[in-house]
């Protein structure tokens, strides 16, 4: 499971792995010395067969299975996560700290992979009753499994106070009770996270490279920031030859342009504006953050019938629709991350969304008040 970049000889502490950063990457500051093996790299990238002709008549598309990264689908989550738990080990720490809203995957895959390393997590997850039990859905059934401790706000809270606050008082009391716990903010988009997306660069590089392709464009979701900023800063320096184009599922396109531009002064990045190497947009967000459009689950029910991969509601599904509703997207060859998420799909809003326009249909195969034997008699 180790990617080209990662080296076989394990540190002080086994379960860190000493790192070496693309040649490219070497010169930026805060470079990573280690990391700790999470996922199955590289992830596969094929051709996805949907009929472009019917929606923008992208030339070629692919897809980059990002989904398929593994710690039971913990999709882009865990690029950072093999970074942001080493740093965890290095500090010392017995515990991590996370916030996200309550269907959170970053929150999940970080329970996950924390618990595999034998840390556990502490997260704040905003919700519209901190009163009521959450229960097992989607998401919060891993939560739990691998006990979780979840400290509930309302979405006022969450507001009024903002992450760093709610985080920093989960962490204080556990100070107070002699733990030593580690901070991951919200979607694990800070500096040190970006390192799984600025190495998946060459992964990417490498398999065009061994395909023969030829790649235009690089689309996916951005949410908290941390994969549009590896891969956009990632693709400059590299001279890769493709644009890097992010839809965001949520805040406006303003807020993601501010957080790449601060990753690249914290990477030591000199003259290089956010706006000249990616572009975002905000267009396709839908009503609010974990909320899809009719339209949006529409088109991600018709792409699964056709191709057979799921884009959850939550954020890849939202960038599929930009993907295939962008003009600039016309005769290009398009590469679609696909950064996983499925298990938010099962979240109950969308659940009854979509059992109010499904095509499919449900029935007792025996009629009531008929013998079950006559039937199947009639029918031979």
């Amino acid at each position: 499971s180790s990617s080209s970049s990662s080296c076989a000889s394990p540190r002080l502490d086994p379960r860190l792995w000493s790192y070496t950063p693309p040649e490219w990457a070497q010169q930026l500051r805060r470079v990573p010395s280690s990391k700790v093996e999470l996922g199955r790299f590289p992830t596969p990238l094929h051709e996805w067969k949907i009929n472009t002709a019917r929606y923008n008549g992208i030339k070629k598309l692919y897809i980059k299975r990002d989904d398929l990264s593994e710690m039971a689908m913990g999709g882009n989550k865990i690029r950072k996560l093999e970074f942001l738990l080493a740093r965890a080990i290095e500090s010392g720490a017995d515990c991590v700290v996370t916030i996200g809203g309550h269907q959170s995957n970053h929150a999940r895959a970080t329970a996950l992979c924390a618990s595999t390393l034998g840390l556990d997590t502490h997260m704040v997850l905003r919700t519209s009753d901190p009163t009521v039990n959450p229960g097992w859905e989607g998401n919060l059934f891993f939560d739990r499994l691998v006990d979780a401790h979840l400290y509930l706000v309302s979405k006022r809270q969450y507001a009024r106070w903002g992450q760093a606050r709610l985080v920093e008082l989960v962490a204080s009391e556990l100070r107070a009770q002699g733990r030593n716990p580690y901070i991951i903010p919200v979607g694990g988009s800070v500096v040190d996270g970006i390192w799984g997306y600025l190495d998946a660069v060459d992964e990417i590089r490498d398999q065009i490279l061994q395909q023969n392709l030829q790649i235009d464009d690089v689309v996916f979701a951005t949410g908290s920031g941390g994969t549009a900023a590896g891969l956009s800063i990632g693709s400059h320096l590299s001279k890769a030859p493709w644009s890097v184009f992010a839809s965001a599922v949520c805040d406006q396109d303003r807020y993601f342009y501010d957080h790449v531009q601060e990753n690249i002064e914290q990477l030591g990045v000199r003259g290089v504006c956010a706006r000249d190497i990616i572009h975002v947009t905000d267009r396709y967000r839908g009503p609010a953050y974990g909320t899809a459009t009719d339209e949006q689950l529409a088109l991600i029910a018709e792409i699964t019938k056709q191709t057979g991969i799921l884009c959850d509601p939550c954020y890849v599904g939202k960038a599929l629709q930009a993907l295939l509703s962008e003009e600039r997207f016309r005769d290009r060859n398009v590469l679609f991350v696909h950064t996983g998420g499925m298990l938010g799909a099962y979240e109950p809003s969308y659940v009854r969304a979509y059992d109010a326009t499904t095509g499919s249909t449900v029935r007792p195969l025996f009629e009531q008040g008929r013998d079950d034997e006559e039937m199947l008699l009639a029918s031979e």
